[in-house]
Protein backbone atom coordinates (compact mmCIF):
# COMPACT_ATOMS: atom_id res chain seq x y z
CA UNK A 1 0.00 0.00 0.00
CA UNK A 2 1.22 3.50 -0.86
CA UNK A 3 -0.11 6.83 0.46
CA UNK A 4 0.86 10.40 -0.31
CA UNK A 5 1.24 12.38 2.94
CA UNK A 6 0.30 16.01 3.43
CA UNK A 7 3.63 16.67 5.19
CA UNK A 8 6.12 17.15 2.31
CA UNK A 9 9.29 16.85 4.39
CA UNK A 10 8.50 13.56 6.15
CA UNK A 11 11.25 10.93 6.07
CA UNK A 12 12.24 7.86 8.09
CA UNK A 13 10.57 4.81 9.68
CA UNK A 14 7.86 4.56 12.29
CA UNK A 15 6.44 1.17 13.37
CA UNK A 16 5.24 -0.51 10.17
CA UNK A 17 5.41 2.59 7.97
CA UNK A 18 8.29 4.07 5.97
CA UNK A 19 8.18 7.71 4.84
CA UNK A 20 10.23 8.44 1.74
CA UNK A 21 10.63 11.05 -0.97
CA UNK A 22 10.97 10.52 -4.71
CA UNK A 23 10.47 12.45 -7.94
CA UNK A 24 6.69 12.21 -7.50
CA UNK A 25 6.84 13.67 -4.00
CA UNK A 26 6.64 12.33 -0.45
CA UNK A 27 5.14 8.90 0.14
CA UNK A 28 4.17 6.50 2.93
CA UNK A 29 4.99 2.83 2.24
CA UNK A 30 4.32 -0.30 4.25
CA UNK A 31 7.56 -1.49 5.82
CA UNK A 32 8.59 -4.92 4.57
CA UNK A 33 11.35 -6.83 6.38
CA UNK A 34 14.02 -8.01 3.99
CA UNK A 35 14.50 -11.76 3.94
CA UNK A 36 17.90 -13.40 4.07
CA UNK A 37 17.46 -16.98 2.81
CA UNK A 38 19.82 -19.41 4.47
CA UNK A 39 19.27 -22.73 2.73
CA UNK A 40 22.13 -25.21 2.72
CA UNK A 41 22.93 -24.56 -0.94
CA UNK A 42 22.96 -20.78 -0.43
CA UNK A 43 25.24 -21.05 2.58
CA UNK A 44 27.60 -23.29 0.61
CA UNK A 45 27.67 -20.81 -2.27
CA UNK A 46 28.51 -17.95 0.10
CA UNK A 47 31.21 -20.01 1.77
CA UNK A 48 32.68 -20.80 -1.65
CA UNK A 49 33.00 -17.17 -2.69
CA UNK A 50 33.93 -15.69 0.68
CA UNK A 51 37.71 -15.81 0.16
CA UNK A 52 37.96 -15.34 -3.61
CA UNK A 53 38.38 -11.56 -3.47
CA UNK A 54 41.38 -12.05 -1.18
CA UNK A 55 42.90 -14.58 -3.58
CA UNK A 56 42.50 -12.12 -6.45
CA UNK A 57 44.40 -9.44 -4.52
CA UNK A 58 47.33 -11.85 -4.12
CA UNK A 59 47.80 -12.14 -7.89
CA UNK A 60 50.50 -10.13 -9.65
CA UNK A 61 49.66 -7.35 -12.15
CA UNK A 62 50.73 -9.69 -14.96
CA UNK A 63 48.32 -12.35 -13.72
CA UNK A 64 45.54 -9.76 -13.53
CA UNK A 65 46.24 -8.82 -17.14
CA UNK A 66 46.13 -12.47 -18.23
CA UNK A 67 42.60 -12.80 -16.83
CA UNK A 68 41.50 -9.59 -18.56
CA UNK A 69 42.84 -10.93 -21.85
CA UNK A 70 41.09 -14.27 -21.36
CA UNK A 71 37.82 -12.52 -20.51
CA UNK A 72 38.03 -10.57 -23.78
CA UNK A 73 38.55 -13.84 -25.68
CA UNK A 74 35.60 -15.72 -24.12
CA UNK A 75 32.53 -13.44 -24.07
CA UNK A 76 29.44 -14.79 -22.35
CA UNK A 77 25.68 -14.44 -22.79
CA UNK A 78 23.54 -12.88 -20.10
CA UNK A 79 20.02 -13.91 -19.08
CA UNK A 80 18.58 -11.98 -22.05
CA UNK A 81 20.87 -13.73 -24.52
CA UNK A 82 23.01 -10.64 -25.08
CA UNK A 83 26.75 -11.11 -25.51
CA UNK A 84 28.89 -9.31 -22.95
CA UNK A 85 32.53 -9.31 -21.88
CA UNK A 86 33.28 -9.92 -18.22
CA UNK A 87 36.02 -8.16 -16.32
CA UNK A 88 39.11 -10.18 -15.48
CA UNK A 89 38.05 -10.26 -11.83
CA UNK A 90 34.52 -11.46 -12.62
CA UNK A 91 35.86 -14.27 -14.81
CA UNK A 92 38.39 -15.28 -12.13
CA UNK A 93 35.62 -15.53 -9.51
CA UNK A 94 33.32 -17.46 -11.86
CA UNK A 95 36.04 -19.99 -12.76
CA UNK A 96 37.08 -20.40 -9.13
CA UNK A 97 33.50 -21.06 -8.04
CA UNK A 98 33.05 -23.70 -10.73
CA UNK A 99 36.22 -25.49 -9.63
CA UNK A 100 35.00 -25.49 -6.03
CA UNK A 101 31.65 -26.88 -7.21
CA UNK A 102 33.37 -29.92 -8.75
CA UNK A 103 35.56 -30.39 -5.67
CA UNK A 104 38.86 -28.79 -6.82
CA UNK A 105 40.31 -26.45 -4.21
CA UNK A 106 43.61 -25.56 -5.87
CA UNK A 107 43.85 -21.77 -6.23
CA UNK A 108 44.02 -20.27 -9.71
CA UNK A 109 46.87 -17.92 -10.55
CA UNK A 110 47.61 -16.90 -14.16
CA UNK A 111 44.75 -17.44 -16.60
CA UNK A 112 45.07 -20.77 -18.44
CA UNK A 113 44.35 -21.38 -22.11
CA UNK A 114 40.69 -21.68 -23.05
CA UNK A 115 39.80 -25.38 -23.47
CA UNK A 116 37.66 -26.93 -26.17
CA UNK A 117 34.55 -28.38 -24.54
CA UNK A 118 32.28 -30.65 -26.62
CA UNK A 119 28.57 -30.03 -27.04
CA UNK A 120 26.07 -32.12 -25.09
CA UNK A 121 23.43 -33.94 -27.14
CA UNK A 122 20.27 -35.85 -26.30
CA UNK A 123 19.85 -34.86 -22.66
CA UNK A 124 16.69 -36.46 -21.24
CA UNK A 125 15.14 -36.98 -17.79
CA UNK A 126 13.00 -40.02 -16.99
CA UNK A 127 11.15 -40.55 -13.67
CA UNK A 128 11.86 -43.87 -11.95
CA UNK A 129 9.47 -45.75 -9.69
CA UNK A 130 9.55 -48.71 -7.36
CA UNK A 131 7.17 -50.97 -9.27
CA UNK A 132 7.36 -53.65 -6.57
CA UNK A 133 5.67 -51.54 -3.91
CA UNK A 134 1.99 -50.78 -3.50
CA UNK A 135 1.18 -48.04 -4.06
CA UNK A 136 3.95 -47.55 -6.62
CA UNK A 137 6.54 -45.23 -5.09
CA UNK A 138 8.46 -42.46 -6.89
CA UNK A 139 12.24 -42.84 -6.44
CA UNK A 140 13.83 -40.08 -8.54
CA UNK A 141 15.02 -39.51 -12.07
CA UNK A 142 17.36 -41.22 -14.52
CA UNK A 143 19.24 -38.75 -16.73
CA UNK A 144 20.64 -39.89 -20.07
CA UNK A 145 22.75 -38.56 -22.93
CA UNK A 146 22.52 -39.83 -26.48
CA UNK A 147 26.28 -39.49 -27.07
CA UNK A 148 29.31 -40.33 -24.96
CA UNK A 149 31.36 -37.45 -23.62
CA UNK A 150 35.18 -37.56 -23.38
CA UNK A 151 37.28 -38.13 -20.31
CA UNK A 152 38.54 -34.95 -18.69
CA UNK A 153 35.68 -32.48 -18.20
CA UNK A 154 33.26 -32.65 -15.29
CA UNK A 155 29.50 -32.36 -15.62
CA UNK A 156 27.57 -30.09 -13.24
CA UNK A 157 23.93 -30.98 -12.77
CA UNK A 158 21.37 -28.44 -11.56
CA UNK A 159 17.62 -28.70 -11.01
CA UNK A 160 14.63 -26.54 -10.22
CA UNK A 161 11.97 -27.00 -7.60
CA UNK A 162 8.70 -28.24 -9.05
CA UNK A 163 6.99 -25.61 -11.19
CA UNK A 164 3.83 -25.25 -13.22
CA UNK A 165 3.75 -26.93 -16.66
CA UNK A 166 2.77 -23.57 -18.17
CA UNK A 167 5.92 -21.85 -16.91
CA UNK A 168 8.15 -21.49 -19.97
CA UNK A 169 10.93 -19.20 -18.74
CA UNK A 170 13.32 -20.88 -16.31
CA UNK A 171 15.93 -18.45 -15.03
CA UNK A 172 19.43 -19.41 -14.01
CA UNK A 173 18.55 -18.34 -10.47
CA UNK A 174 15.80 -21.00 -10.40
CA UNK A 175 18.41 -23.78 -10.70
CA UNK A 176 20.38 -25.27 -7.80
CA UNK A 177 23.42 -27.55 -7.94
CA UNK A 178 22.42 -31.17 -7.33
CA UNK A 179 25.59 -33.08 -8.23
CA UNK A 180 28.85 -33.03 -10.19
CA UNK A 181 30.56 -36.05 -11.73
CA UNK A 182 33.02 -37.06 -14.47
CA UNK A 183 31.42 -36.25 -17.82
CA UNK A 184 32.20 -39.60 -19.45
CA UNK A 185 29.19 -41.12 -17.67
CA UNK A 186 26.38 -41.17 -20.22
CA UNK A 187 23.69 -41.60 -17.58
CA UNK A 188 23.26 -40.83 -13.92
CA UNK A 189 20.62 -41.19 -11.25
CA UNK A 190 19.13 -38.45 -9.09
CA UNK A 191 17.44 -39.89 -6.01
CA UNK A 192 14.50 -38.06 -4.50
CA UNK A 193 16.52 -37.70 -1.30
CA UNK A 194 19.23 -35.76 -3.17
CA UNK A 195 16.62 -33.40 -4.58
CA UNK A 196 14.99 -32.97 -1.16
CA UNK A 197 18.38 -32.21 0.43
CA UNK A 198 18.54 -29.08 -1.75
CA UNK A 199 14.90 -27.97 -1.79
CA UNK A 200 13.83 -29.34 1.56
CA UNK A 201 10.35 -30.64 0.85
CA UNK A 202 8.40 -33.30 -1.03
CA UNK A 203 6.35 -32.03 -3.95
CA UNK A 204 2.95 -33.29 -5.03
CA UNK A 205 3.45 -32.83 -8.77
CA UNK A 206 4.47 -30.51 -11.55
CA UNK A 207 7.54 -30.11 -13.74
CA UNK A 208 11.17 -30.37 -12.67
CA UNK A 209 13.74 -28.88 -15.06
CA UNK A 210 17.33 -30.14 -15.08
CA UNK A 211 20.35 -28.32 -16.48
CA UNK A 212 23.69 -29.89 -17.40
CA UNK A 213 26.94 -28.25 -18.49
CA UNK A 214 30.61 -29.18 -18.69
CA UNK A 215 33.38 -27.61 -16.62
CA UNK A 216 37.08 -27.82 -17.43
CA UNK A 217 38.87 -29.03 -14.24
CA UNK A 218 42.00 -27.01 -15.03
CA UNK A 219 40.65 -23.57 -15.93
CA UNK A 220 37.16 -23.62 -14.46
CA UNK A 221 35.75 -22.43 -17.79
CA UNK A 222 32.35 -23.89 -18.66
CA UNK A 223 30.54 -24.88 -21.81
CA UNK A 224 26.94 -24.00 -22.67
CA UNK A 225 24.22 -25.70 -20.65
CA UNK A 226 21.44 -27.91 -21.97
CA UNK A 227 18.12 -28.54 -20.25
CA UNK A 228 15.63 -31.36 -19.88
CA UNK A 229 12.21 -31.12 -18.24
CA UNK A 230 9.74 -33.79 -17.18
CA UNK A 231 6.26 -33.49 -15.75
CA UNK A 232 5.11 -36.00 -13.16
CA UNK A 233 2.60 -36.57 -10.40
CA UNK A 234 3.96 -37.84 -7.12
CA UNK A 235 1.86 -39.42 -4.38
CA UNK A 236 3.82 -39.75 -1.13
CA UNK A 237 3.68 -43.24 0.40
CA UNK A 238 1.41 -43.59 3.44
CA UNK A 239 2.99 -43.02 6.81
CA UNK A 240 4.08 -46.15 8.62
CA UNK A 241 1.67 -47.30 11.30
CA UNK A 242 2.85 -49.30 14.31
CA UNK A 243 1.60 -52.79 15.09
CA UNK A 244 -0.19 -52.53 18.44
CA UNK A 245 -0.05 -55.45 20.88
CA UNK A 246 -2.61 -55.45 23.66
CA UNK A 247 -3.02 -57.59 26.79
CA UNK A 248 -6.47 -57.71 28.37
CA UNK A 249 -7.47 -54.57 26.49
CA UNK A 250 -4.41 -52.62 27.61
CA UNK A 251 -1.69 -51.51 25.20
CA UNK A 252 1.44 -53.51 25.88
CA UNK A 253 3.78 -52.70 23.00
CA UNK A 254 4.17 -50.95 19.65
CA UNK A 255 6.18 -52.60 16.88
CA UNK A 256 7.55 -50.66 13.87
CA UNK A 257 8.50 -52.39 10.65
CA UNK A 258 7.77 -55.82 12.09
CA UNK A 259 5.78 -58.83 10.90
CA UNK A 260 4.19 -61.54 13.07
CA UNK A 261 4.09 -65.00 11.53
CA UNK A 262 2.49 -68.30 12.60
CA UNK A 263 3.69 -71.46 10.91
CA UNK A 264 5.38 -69.37 8.22
CA UNK A 265 2.22 -67.37 7.45
CA UNK A 266 2.06 -63.62 8.10
CA UNK A 267 -0.88 -62.78 10.34
CA UNK A 268 -0.07 -59.12 11.16
CA UNK A 269 2.38 -56.43 10.13
CA UNK A 270 3.06 -52.76 10.74
CA UNK A 271 2.40 -50.63 7.64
Amino acid sequence: MQLTPTIPASSGKLAGVVATRSRIGAQFLARVARSQPRSVSQQNARAFTGGLAGYWRLLTPAEHDSWSQLAAAVPVRDALGQVQTLSGYALYVACSRRLLTIGITQRLSAAPCAPSLPAIHGFTATPTYNVHSHPMRFLGWTLNLSENLPWGPYAVLRATAFHSPVKSHIRASDLRVIDSFPAYRTNTRVDLAEWEAVFGYVFQGGVVTFSLNLVDPISGLAGPSVRAARELTYTPPPAYQPLLIETEGEGAAELWGETIEVDGESIAASQ
